[in-house]
């Protein structure tokens, strides 16, 4: 809690007015970065699966991010890799986030954070599933045959 005392009898009637239109202010830009959705959640929420937890602290929780997609992954393959999302984005980044979209998720707020790449071979198929966790939480992921320079699938 955050307490402040202010002695505004000092203050004239103009000053008075500067001090709550700052506060105001403050107020207002917090509210604003909150309700925009300019940090990330627990939960996103898309059309086919309504709202779900992103926590991914540990690979069970990833695993189970995955199996609520519907993908079967095979454990013992998982391999991480830590990356650096970069803080402004090219062509590809913007390209790589509008699949993400529909997901209810958003690179966006992990701009310039380091993350893990975290590959999962799928279960009964020759395709991998890439997902990218930053602060805990999946901040993106895609399907791919693990060729280089191929193109992206979305997980859902």
């Amino acid at each position: 809690m955050f307490v402040c005392d202010l002695k505004l009898a000092k203050f004239g009637l103009v000053k008075k007015i500067a001090v709550a239109v700052i506060v105001f202010i403050i107020g207002f830009a917090v509210i604003t970065a909150v309700k925009s959705g300019s940090y990330p959640k627990n939960t996103a929420t898309c059309d086919e699966l309504g709202s779900y937890s992103i926590c991914a602290e540990a690979p069970a929780q990833e695993q189970e991010f995955l199996k609520l997609l519907g993908y079967k992954v095979e454990t013992e393959s998982r391999i991480s890799e830590s990356i650096i999302i970069p803080s402004e984005f090219n062509d590809i980044y913007n390209e790589y986030n509008e699949l993400q979209k529909p997901l209810g998720l958003n690179l966006e707020w992990y701009k310039g954070k380091i993350a893990e790449k975290i590959t999962y071979k799928l279960k009964n198929s020759d395709k991998y599933t890439v997902i990218l966790v930053c602060e805990g939480k999946i901040a993106g992921g895609h399907i791919t045959n693990g060729e280089y320079g191929q193109s992206n699938l979305p997980l859902m």
